[in-house]
């Protein structure tokens, strides 16, 4: 495990995935984030990359070729390694090797940076494009943040008004719909459909309406975001909840399985590299 610290925070981040696995709230004395406990679900923030959601009965073809990949993609399971490290920023990278042409065909290395800043967390993702043809990919950030199941929650949308809600069918986006933006209450009843997904915002708090919790994320320049917990029928709530700030989204229930025309597929030239951030901030500044 990596560690980063500074007067407000301290962070612990795995080499697998480079995955968050802690934020220690020095300020309140309490760890913010969920356990990663398989009894709710074994994650804490996995990177989603190179797609976001399921694609359509497992597969996707290019140039007519098919490949198969799980939901939410292969790297938050691959070996990092460390690059470059100081006491508030640490830098992990992850270049794909052959074995993972057979399933996503395109060499590429990902790094990611994490960096302190008072009580926040600034992500940075660096995607490049090692091919000699035009790479596709999209990328996903899903961290899960802890709750106190006695206190009621809401998320709020800072200076939004107006959004379009993303509807899923067995996972898959289904339709959209423009909707008024109001304060939603993070009850059993507002995941029953899976995850929530709204387009075209820029920022999510999640803050206990007694105003002991506040987390609000960050992510301008990211076209969806997806709210989750998981769902149990006896309505019981669990301790997490997730913002997850994407840049693409699960395949059409109706797909075609071509990657290029997925939701939000990015495209990348050859030679060339993007960058993608987000920030998890969390006492109100």
């Amino acid at each position: 495990m990596n560690i980063l610290e500074n007067d407000y925070l301290k962070v612990t981040i795995s080499n697998t995935g480079a995955e968050i696995r802690s934020v220690y709230d020095k300020k309140d004395q309490r760890e913010r984030m969920w356990s990663g406990d398989e009894s709710h679900w074994n994650r804490v923030s996995p990177v989603l990359f190179p797609i976001v959601g399921k694609v359509k009965e497992g597969f996707y073809e290019i140039d007519g070729e098919r490949y198969e990949l799980s939901q939410h993609g292969f790297l938050r399971d691959q070996q990092f390694g460390v690059i470059e490290e100081r006491a508030d920023l640490i830098k992990f990278a992850y270049i794909s090797d052959e074995a993972m042409l057979r399933v996503y065909p395109y060499k590429h290395m990902v790094l990611i940076t994490y960096q302190l800043i008072k009580s926040s967390v600034k992500v940075v993702w660096s995607i490049y494009n090692l091919d000699d043809k035009t790479m596709h990919y999209s990328i996903g950030a899903h961290p899960s943040f802890l709750i106190d199941e006695k206190k009621d929650y809401e998320f709020s949308y800072p200076n939004e008004t107006r959004s379009y809600s993303i509807g899923l069918k067995e996972g898959h986006v289904f339709d959209a719909e423009k909707i008024q933006l109001e304060n939603d209450r993070v009850v059993p009843e507002f995941f029953a459909n899976n995850a929530v997904i709204y387009q075209d915002l820029s920022s999510v708090i999640l803050s206990s309406t007694d105003g002991s919790d506040y987390v609000k994320v960050n992510f301008a320049g990211f076209p969806f975001v997806g709210l989750w917990s998981p769902y149990y029928k006896d309505k019981t709530i669990a301790p997490f909840v997730c913002i997850e700030p994407w840049l693409g989204i699960a395949d059409e229930y109706d797909s075609d399985h071509d990657f290029v025309n997925k939701i939000g597929m990015m495209e990348l030239p050859i030679g060339e590299f993007s960058h993608h951030g987000y920030e998890m901030t969390f006492h109100e500044q």
